[in-house]
């Protein structure tokens, strides 16, 4: 019993002292709030902004720390988010009306997404090869790919209006479907 109280008042004392990076953020979701808001390679206004997130876009937040959001993108790399006015924190069930979370009920609509963005990480990696061979530096060369799969993809979802915090739900269902 003692072992037991000793480790919870160690976890109760050392969970404050975490880095920022290392915390999980509150929340399961960030909102925009107005267009054109940056989403960078790293957690400063120096890092390259691979795109722009329009205004009612949607990402799941992996972290947080004092200024910035880590959210996940298509690619699988954690991109980040200014901690704004503009940029609000929302639960899953906590979504307003207009905010749908939803993929398309219709299958071939659904199909027909899911074939866009293969197309488009296809693009990406055909950009990639045209920019850096992958002979000639293949961890630059993968980098590069995934900034354009995050780029390409956040573009595609926004000529289709879906939101990009359900890409994983998408592939799934075409996984499940045998697309």
């Amino acid at each position: 019993m003692s072992k037991v109280l000793t480790l919870l008042s160690a976890a109760l004392l050392l969970g404050p002292v975490l880095p920022d990076h290392l915390q999980a953020a509150p929340q399961e979701y960030v909102v925009m709030g107005t267009p054109l808001v940056n989403l960078r390679t790293g957690p400063n206004t120096d890092a390259m902004v691979i795109g722009r997130a329009e205004k009612g876009d949607i990402f799941e937040v992996v972290g947080s720390s004092d200024e910035w959001y880590r959210i996940r993108m298509f690619s699988g790399e954690t991109r980040y988010v200014t901690k704004a006015s503009f940029v609000y924190p929302l639960a899953r069930d906590g979504l307003v009306p207009g905010h749908s979370m939803a993929l398309p009920t219709s299958t071939a609509r659904a199909r027909s997404i899911f074939w866009d963005t293969e197309e488009g990480l296809n693009r990406a990696a055909r950009e990639a090869l045209e920019i850096l061979p992958a002979t000639m530096n293949r961890e630059r060369y993968d980098k590069l790919k995934k900034i354009l799969e995050d780029k390409i993809l956040l573009e595609m979802f926004h000529i289709h209006g879906i939101q990009p915090a359900l890409y994983r739900d998408l592939v799934a269902m075409a996984r499940r479907e045998g697309w």
